[in-house]
């Protein structure tokens, strides 16, 4: 389990190189061509989009470790690190003020942020959650039927119901 998580970690740095490059693109080709909020929102879909394939693919390549709480943990694991780094080392190690900070996830500025952070909290969980084993035979299960009307309103024998 530690080499999953450890693997995990060196994902995450994974997410922050692709947001670095994003942003790159963003500021200087999506957001000069369409505007900024349709910049914005195109720099977003595309972090995402880039966020799930890396994610696939690790969870993909450790299925055979995969635990629905270990899907769990590794979504928490991705948001607590993006959320130290943003917020701790933001404002103490590179001095930003909170303002700026925030605003990150004014969705009425066209930040749209926090659907990153619902990707690495919820990815490994909508991702992973098909690779678990038995996911493909519990997909394949027909349905229970229900019982018939009759059975359902009788009540059951030697409850009081007969007289």
């Amino acid at each position: 389990m530690r080499v999953l998580f450890v693997q995990a970690i060196w994902v995450w740095v994974a997410f922050f190189v692709l947001a670095v490059l994003n942003g790159l693109l963003r500021d200087s080709l999506y957001v000069p061509e369409l505007g900024n909020m349709a910049g914005r929102i195109l720099g977003t879909l595309i972090q995402v989009g880039a966020m799930a394939v890396v994610m696939w693919l690790f969870l993909r390549r450790n299925r055979e470790r995969l635990t629905r709480l270990r899907t769990i943990e590794l979504g928490l694991l991705w948001l607590s690190l993006s959320l130290f780094f943003e917020f701790a080392v933001s404002h103490w190690v590179m001095e930003e003020s909170w303002e700026p900070i925030r605003a990150h996830y004014n969705f009425l500025e066209g930040r749209f942020h926090v659907l990153v952070r619902l990707m690495e909290l919820a990815g490994p969980i909508l991702l992973g959650g098909r690779m678990l084993p038995g996911a493909a035979e519990a997909a394949a299960e027909p349905p229970v039927p229900a019982p018939p009307a009759e059975a359902a309103a009788a009540p059951p024998a030697g409850t009081g119901g007969e007289r």
